[in-house]
């Protein structure tokens, strides 16, 4: 569905759309997931994750096998997990890098802060439904971000040497399946909040299944409940490999904040903002900034950065109306 046509959408008095946004926004800001889980498509999500793979004999086995694990995961742990009991806000619709859906902010008391943006369309009961998800603090879709592992799994274990290039880096992906109980074993103790676990986990991959996205990534989540040094090195390690701080955005912004470099944390600030359409979250992060600039050039610690962003989250009130002023609001 195109940002037009949502906008059209929105414009109808009471509409599905219109009752919808209020349903999710209401329900995952109480903490409670069902709503957003049957609005989703998740079969549409796994469709594309895999998609793009030739099928044949092998690849649907695979495929089948990757299948049940992962909609056992889903039914343990639902999508939109991470921003539960957060404040979910519908922002407006918005297009970011070609992807077109209805733009939302979480943020808690915590300084927490991300966007989804929900890919919407119709299901056969001509219903409203989320057919994939933007998350913008990652750069990518959940369907990308699935892809990556079937990818993986796929080349690795397909007999034969017919899908041996569906993933890009056969070293990393031959790596990443050889030590599959060790990453979960990192995710594991990330979910457990044991964050020096995980980075010891980490560091018992070998070096190729280091590189790949979901352990660096956990890694970076992981150091930054640990020390300054161990953020540093990680951050550094990411942008070497991924080349731009954009793949991890606001992640990037808190760390160069943190670290004195407010040129980059406002350039990468302003190129998010405009990205989202605007932004009072972020611009108020952008004046923090430009103060901690004037009095603070060594750089501000990640907790004090984040501490101003949990005060402006607290004191935000909730506005009423629905139609198209509202989503043009904060």
């Amino acid at each position: 569905m195109t940002e037009a046509q949502l906008w059209t959408e929105l414009e109808k008095p009471d509409g599905q759309l219109q009752r919808l946004i209020k349903q999710i926004e209401d329900s995952v800001s109480i903490g409670d997931p069902r709503p957003f889980t049957a609005a989703t498509d998740h079969e549409a999500i796994f469709e594309q994750a895999t998609s793009g793979v030739a099928p044949g004999d092998e690849a649907d086995r695979i495929k089948g096998m990757f299948r049940r694990g992962t909609f056992a995961a889903w039914q343990g742990t639902p999508l939109i997990q991470e921003s539960l009991t957060k404040q979910f806000r519908f922002l407006r619709p918005r297009t970011i890098d070609e992807h077109q859906g209805l733009l939302f902010r979480s943020a808690d008391e915590t300084g927490s802060l991300n966007y989804h943006l929900l890919l919407m369309g119709k299901n056969a009961d001509k219903d409203w439904c989320i057919r994939d998800i933007f998350v913008v603090g990652v750069n990518e879709t959940v369907s990308k971000t699935l892809s990556r592992t079937y990818r993986h799994l796929v080349a690795e274990f397909a007999r034969g040497n017919a899908y041996a290039k569906v993933a890009p880096d056969r070293a990393v992906s031959a790596a990443f399946v050889a030590n599959l109980p060790t990453i979960a074993k990192m995710n594991q103790n990330f979910a457990d909040n044991n964050y020096e676990a995980a980075l010891k986990a980490y560091d018992q991959l070998p070096e190729p299944a280091q590189r790949s996205h979901k352990a660096m990534l956990m890694r970076v989540e992981a150091a930054g409940h640990t020390s300054t040094e161990m953020l540093s090195t990680a951050m550094n390690d990411w942008k070497s490999l991924y080349k731009s701080d954009e793949t991890l955005p606001l992640k990037f912004l808190d760390y160069y904040a943190a670290n004195g470099d407010y040129d980059a944390a406002e350039k990468l600030a302003r190129t998010l903002d405009a990205k989202l359409g605007g932004d009072s979250y972020l611009r108020f992060r952008i004046g923090e900034i430009l103060f901690a600039r004037e009095v603070s050039p060594e750089g501000l610690t990640p907790t004090a950065f984040r501490g101003s962003e949990s005060r402006r989250t607290s004191s935000s009130g909730r506005r009423g109306g629905r139609g198209k002023n509202r989503a043009e609001g904060n």
